[in-house]
């Protein structure tokens, strides 16, 4: 009668089995990981878009409307500026894909039209955002796009 024996380890062939499993898995894998940041910063600035549309734009159009300015938010001398404050002023989160210092209030179109970025992308990021003016019946719109420009 045999004596029954106990392995102690994993043989080469297994080792070398379970590497190139490992891999295969991690050459699948990690194109998916790296498209995600880029889906993620893109998320970021079009709902930061979605946030100046429904809460900071209108209310610069209601401050506007009762300044007297007919709902336009272009009025400042400076083009940074509404109401005499920056962006900053009237939103707490501000996207590090886009770049702050490029705040231009001139660039919001009145009516249809093409438009120049409101705010460009930052040196990282692919989107810019857009603004279409607001008017006596209607508050401003903004739009984030990878484009350099943006047509309402």
């Amino acid at each position: 009668m045999k004596k029954f024996q106990w392995r102690e380890a994993f043989t080469m062939i297994e080792l070398i089995f379970v590497i190139v499993v490992l891999g295969i898995l991690a050459a699948v894998a990690l194109p998916k990981f790296a498209g995600i940041s880029g889906q993620a910063e893109n998320a970021t600035v079009t709902a930061f878009a979605g946030t100046m549309s429904r809460t900071v734009g209108p209310m610069m159009w209601s401050t506007s409307i009762s300044d007297g300015n007919e709902g336009s938010i272009k009025t400042d001398a400076n083009a940074a500026h509404f109401n005499g404050r920056d962006l900053s002023a009237y939103t707490d989160n501000f996207p590090k894909y886009l770049d702050a210092s490029t705040v231009n209030f001139k660039n919001c179109i009145t009516g249809i039209g093409v438009a120049d970025p409101f705010i460009t992308k930052a040196v990282a990021g692919k989107m810019n955002l857009f603004c279409k003016d607001g008017d006596k019946s209607e508050a401003p719109r903004f739009v984030a796009s990878k484009s350099d420009t943006y047509t309402f």
